[in-house]
């Protein structure tokens, strides 16, 4: 049983990473309720009445600290690191990657409000979610910046401003049902 024991370290590092970034993501969505734009926002007649337009606001608000963390993690690897500057495309997928991890608690936490107990059932639709939209977002990106010769940042931009429409629909119907 010695020989296996590196499977448990990785088990409980991963358990350990998990539980850190599920209390990251509940501090900043107690920040956020907290914070002045959210309840000025979330507080309007119109929010407050409409499950619908208020989960919407919120995932926008999500989405706006996802997608300041993927575009500083692309920035800083296509800018800074040499190798990641001709591979661009496979840069997009790492720092998506990881801002949708943060996404996925924070939306769970604080958009949908999905605390039942079929997490890993949320956590895989998620990330079948994420990957299809990745696709069609690296697709997208890489259309527009490699065949148009449009500048990365704005690909980047415009692709992830039409990928989001598409993701609230699949998050609110399929994934935090």
């Amino acid at each position: 049983m010695k020989k296996f024991s590196f499977l448990r370290r990785k088990s409980s590092f991963r358990k350990k990473l998990e539980k850190r970034i599920k209390v990251f993501c509940r501090n900043i969505a107690k920040r956020g309720k907290n914070s002045w734009p959210a309840r000025i926002v979330l507080g309007l007649p119109l929010v407050r009445k409409n499950l619908y337009v208020k989960q919407f606001i919120k995932f926008i608000l999500v989405g706006g600290i996802s997608t300041v963390i993927d575009f500083s993690l692309y920035i800083l690897l296509t800018r800074f690191f040499l190798f990641w500057q001709s591979h661009y495309l496979w840069a997009n997928f790492a720092s998506m990657f990881v801002a949708s991890l943060f996404s996925f608690f924070l939306n769970k936490e604080w958009t949908f409000s999905a605390n039942n107990k079929k997490v890993w059932r949320q956590y895989l639709d998620f990330y079948i979610t994420m990957i299809f939209c990745l696709l069609l977002y690296q697709a997208l990106f890489g259309f527009i910046s490699l065949t148009l010769g449009w500048y990365d940042i704005v690909a980047k931009a415009l692709s992830a401003f039409l990928i989001m429409l598409f993701r609230f629909h699949l998050h609110k119907f399929w994934v935090f049902k």
